[in-house]
């Protein structure tokens, strides 16, 4: 297992630091960034990141194989982000009522955002514990 977990993630390090995959990334930065800075929604940027953002995607699929160890990895990455979303939206909840209770104006909205942490699965290749030696199974 421990011999799988090396070259999976010297695999997907090698992959990810490709310079076509690099360069991707670079110019989706850069348009994301062009975006922001003028605080106006550029469709053609939009358009361009979302081209680019195809290509990548193409180019890690032709990269990357699926083998038994990669699919229980992305099985128990989906079963995480599961559960995260899932307290989340109970947060989210919680908050729209408490909100509701205080009677805050009518036009207020509450919006939920799931960032998983580092570690998905006790399997996954950068998997750390925590500093209670714990494993860390993401944040809300």
């Amino acid at each position: 297992m421990e011999h799988n977990k090396v070259v999976f993630e010297s695999k997907v390090r090698e992959i990810f630091e490709s310079p076509e995959i690099k360069a991707i990334e670079i110019e989706i930065l850069n348009l994301y960034y062009e975006i922001n800075r003028r605080w106006e929604a550029n469709e053609r940027n939009k358009y361009v990141i979302t081209r680019l953002l195809k290509i990548r995607k193409k180019l890690l699929d032709s990269k990357f194989v699926m083998d038994d160890y990669s699919k229980q990895l992305l099985s128990e990455f989906n079963e995480a982000m599961k559960q995260q979303l899932i307290i989340m939206r109970s947060r989210t909840e919680e908050l729209y009522h408490r909100m509701e209770d205080l009677e805050y104006p009518s036009y207020m909205e509450v919006t939920g955002k799931c960032f998983l942490g580092y570690t998905y699965s006790t399997l996954h290749p950068i998997q750390k514990p925590n500093d209670k030696g714990k494993e860390n199974v993401g944040d809300t």
